[in-house]
């Protein structure tokens, strides 16, 4: 019962820091430049297409650690629960 009680804090924890961090505004932001690299237009300045590729690259990479810790912390808890 004490692990289960220390997960769900920990959990809850790491959703407070994905707020803390701005994640969904992150995950918009992944979305809009998605959709932007879409478009032709999108890369006629291959010098600021390749600069939002790497601000691409680099915001899935942050909201992916978030994602993988709140998701290992759920999975826990769910074998802790059996």
């Amino acid at each position: 019962q004490e692990l289960k009680q220390k997960l769900y804090e920990a959990i809850k924890k790491v959703s407070q820091v994905q707020e803390l961090f701005d994640i969904p505004s992150k995950e918009n932001e992944i979305t809009l430049i998605e959709k932007d690299a879409g478009e032709p237009s999108f890369w006629e300045d291959s010098k600021v297409a390749q600069i939002r590729m790497r601000k691409l690259t680099k915001l899935k990479q942050t909201v992916q650690v978030w994602k993988d810790l709140e998701k290992d912390g759920t999975g826990l808890l769910e074998l802790v629960e059996l």
